[in-house]
């Protein structure tokens, strides 16, 4: 069946999901729903110009309505992503997409005056359930690879303790003043100054762990990071339009076997900036700082790669 009708009569066409996001992440991700089609109100299929849907309340379920001309057999998905605001004037929004419906027919309608307020289930449909990753092109991912015992402190005393390692995105258009290489300048005595984390959207970084039985598959981090054991292999990922703009704080946390339930002592951190990455090429070797704002060790046979999608 092919649109070659013309169409007089708009009619609202209500979109509603459920299931794409958790509602224990309110507030701690920048990720929303949106709804693609073939409609040129809907963005022919271009995620770039999708329809933001609304959360309701703190609920897991996203609601829009959206005006298409009635008989027009509509053809849609939903899909979770972020927003990239554009960085130049003049520039159009980017989205990243972190998961789509990847059901090989999309969802169909007639669009009719009949405003259809069932509540789907996002990626289930057709007596299928399909998820996906990312989306088909248009953005960048950056891989961050730690393997053969990157973490090397220096003192004896530091080198037999175990690690918890966590990797937060951080906006290099944010930053409140000239600073040095760990984030304070000369008159910053709280360390509030400097490179920022993220204060707009951009999506979580992901965590895979190569070496660990049944966990090959990305997934988010928890709050204190991923326990790194020797030889692991871990790859973190995040996925972005401007990639030029990108650096990663890495956060290292005192691990208690005895006591795992408390909260970790934080040991220190360290900076990856994308300028000093592309001046070195293969493996990299990245200074871990202190708590006191002294060089306790560095991230070793640390290997980033960047592509575009």
């Amino acid at each position: 069946m092919e649109n070659t009708q013309i169409y007089n009569k708009r009619v609202p066409v209500c979109f509603q999901v459920a299931g794409a996001t958790s509602n224990t992440e309110i507030g701690s991700t920048a990720e929303s729903v949106f709804v693609v089609g073939n409609s040129e109100e809907l963005g022919l299929w271009s995620p770039k110009q999708a329809v933001l849907l609304t959360r309701q309340g703190e609920s897991d379920v996203w609601k829009g309505v959206v005006d298409i001309a009635e008989g027009f057999l509509l053809e849609f998905r939903y899909v979770v992503a972020m927003v990239a605001e554009p960085v130049y004037e003049g520039d159009k929004r980017g989205i990243v997409v972190s998961k789509w419906e990847t059901n090989i027919k999309p969802r169909q309608l007639v669009v009719s005056a009949d405003c259809n307020n069932e509540t789907a289930i996002f990626g289930n449909y057709g007596n299928l359930e399909r998820v996906g990753s990312g989306w088909l092109q248009g953005y960048s991912e950056v891989r961050l690879t730690l393997k053969n015992n990157s973490i090397h402190m220096w003192k004896s005393r530091d080198q037999k303790r175990r690690y918890q390692i966590k990797i937060t995105p951080v906006d290099l258009r944010h930053r409140e003043s000239t600073t040095s290489m760990i984030g304070v300048d000369d008159d910053d005595t709280d360390g509030s100054a400097g490179v920022q984390p993220m204060k707009g959207p951009f999506p979580d970084v992901e965590i895979c762990v190569l070496t660990s039985d049944g966990d090959f598959v990305f997934r988010k981090q928890s709050q204190f990071g991923q326990l790194y054991n020797e030889n692991d292999i871990v790859v973190f990922r995040a996925k972005t339009y401007h990639g030029q703009f990108l650096a990663f704080q890495v956060d290292f946390f005192l691990h208690n076997q005895w006591e795992p339930e408390l909260f970790p002592q934080y040991a220190g951190f360290a900076y990856i900036l994308p300028m000093n990455l592309k001046r070195m090429h293969g493996e990299k070797f990245i200074p871990i700082t202190g708590v006191k704002h002294t060089p306790i060790g560095q991230l070793e046979e640390l290997l980033w790669h960047e592509k575009t999608l």
